[in-house]
């Protein structure tokens, strides 16, 4: 199941998200992206009676998570007033902070209100980084979507 989800990452960041980013523009690909990722999670919260699809919810959201990853680092760098480098450190140090309290915050949440809360808890994070995005669309310095040429 990892190898199925790092390999639609891959997929996610290297492949579809350059092609989408030229098409749409980056700030759009990455509203719809934290939608559907959004919407993936709360398919995930209310399927705690089916393990197989907890599962092909994970590795689907792969995809998402590649097109969040590559794009979300190319926003913040372009609403930085800093440097390329202090602006990626602080993203990344953000990022990594995050990703060590989620673990511990997941097992108390699935421990006491059930095993699927944390995934609801994600999407109404995701939900309100959306809206945040949504709110500051004018804000990011990334360029115009170019036409496509058949990629």
């Amino acid at each position: 199941m990892f190898f199925a989800w790092g390999l639609l990452l891959i997929v996610g960041s290297a492949v579809l998200s350059p092609r989408l980013n030229r098409r749409f523009g980056t700030p759009e690909v990455t509203g719809g992206a934290l939608a559907v990722f959004a919407g993936i999670l709360c398919l995930m919260w209310l399927s705690s009676t089916s393990s197989g699809t907890l599962a092909g919810l994970v590795v689907a959201g792969g995809v998402l998570c590649g097109i969040l990853n590559a794009n979300l680092s190319t926003l913040a760098m372009g609403i930085s007033a800093h440097g390329r480098s202090v602006a990626s450190g602080a993203f990344n140090s953000l990022r990594f902070i995050g990703g060590a309290f989620a673990p511990i915050t997941a097992g108390y949440l699935g421990q006491h209100y059930g095993v699927t809360v944390p995934f609801l808890l994600g999407a109404i994070a995701v939900g309100v980084g959306l809206v945040v995005l949504l709110g500051r669309f004018g804000a990011f310095g990334v360029s115009e979507p170019e036409p496509a040429t058949g990629d």
